[in-house]
């Protein structure tokens, strides 16, 4: 049985402009793409400001989108769907 490793992340020093810190929740992929998921929702708060909220689905692809719940000073993404 093959074990995948699971990371997950999380932003620091993104709550004093936005209100909250993201964090994404653990999935079985590459470090690297946990990363690019965090970087393009940062790019997108600091190009538009605090556009995300709770209950938002991000779509990174058609085939690939989180839900955003938003927890006291945090802005989880969870996983709902991708296509590999």
């Amino acid at each position: 049985m093959q074990v995948h490793r699971q990371f997950g992340g999380e932003t620091q020093g993104l709550r004093p402009f936005m209100g909250y810190e993201l964090d994404l929740e653990p999935v079985a992929w590459p470090l690297a793409d946990v990363a690019e998921r965090l970087v393009g929702p940062v790019t997108c708060l600091f190009r538009h400001g605090p556009v995300l909220n709770d209950g938002d689905m991000l779509g990174v692809s058609e085939d690939e989108w989180f839900r955003l719940t938003l927890d006291g000073s945090r802005m989880n993404m969870t996983l709902e769907h991708a296509i590999r």
